[in-house]
């Protein structure tokens, strides 16, 4: 079984829908039906796979074998793309098979053991109903995700705008002498950059999933009542900052007029 940090968007999603204490997936499909496709559009975006601009995606690159089902996306997108200037990811959405994708993505997660599925009938009609293995696997997603967010809400007041201390000159002095010496000021900043970037990778997953967790109407569901309101405040900060989740929301408002019309 696969980590909870090493797992896709959209398979976390999923595993968003669980019951806390007998672990059922209740799929609110009118909306999943837009965020697992923009899940994979987001998942695309924070391995490289895509880069975006707004509304826009305005690069690809290939990904190897690192997520087969990815790949085979970002694929479709790319000859997609190849016959427009810029493919928008309204249109990059609509492009993604949506129940099939869906249903791939649930079957690895029973292939992993993280689901189990329960083939039943009801009027002589078909249907599978999905459990998640261990139950709360679901809750813990949202802790973290949570985690990330109130992280972020204190880092925001840390950062707050405060007067500068006066420079003295042999401060001023001092980038100018350790640049000077062999290197290792300019190796030591490096390294730090690249940790700190290792640091940011897991929380930048989460504020995506935090934006479509939004989007796909979940947010009062993980984070109820008055103890949640900050987790769903900042959900949707995010939901209107970050341009798949934007997207996604788009999709849904859309959907959702032209079913009341």
């Amino acid at each position: 079984m696969a980590p909870l940090d090493t797992r896709s968007l959209p398979e976390e999603l999923l595993l968003l829908c669980a019951e806390p204490v007998r672990g059922r997936l209740r799929i609110p499909q009118s909306s999943l039906y837009w965020a697992v496709p923009g899940s994979v559009l987001a998942e695309l975006q924070l391995s490289g796979g895509i880069t975006v601009d707004g509304r826009r995606i305005t690069g690809f690159q290939p990904l190897g074998s690192q997520d087969e089902i990815a790949a085979g996306v970002l694929t479709r997108l790319e000859e997609a793309g190849k016959r427009k200037h810029r493919l928008g990811l309204d249109l990059a959405m609509r492009r993604i098979p949506r129940k099939p994708t869906q249903q791939m993505f649930l079957d690895r997660l029973i292939a992993d053991g993280v689901l189990t599925v329960d083939r039943r009938s009801f009027l002589g009609l078909p249907y599978r109903r999905y459990t998640a293995v261990p139950p709360g696997i679901g809750q813990e997603i949202a802790a973290r995700v949570a985690a990330t967010l109130t992280s972020d809400d204190a880092g925001s007041a840390l950062t707050a705008p405060s007067a500068a201390p006066a420079s003295s000159p042999a401060a001023e002095a001092a980038p100018a002498d350790a640049s000077s010496a062999g290197g290792e000021g300019s190796g030591t900043v490096g390294a730090a950059t690249a940790e700190a970037d290792r640091d940011r990778r897991p929380a930048d997953r989460d504020r995506q999933l935090a934006g479509l967790i939004f989007a796909a109407g979940l947010h009062r569901r993980l984070y109820p009542g008055p103890a949640g309101a900050p987790t769903r405040r900042a959900a949707r900060r995010l939901a209107n900052e970050l341009p798949v989740p934007r997207a996604v929301r788009r999709a849904i408002s859309a959907m959702s007029a032209s079913t009341a019309s």
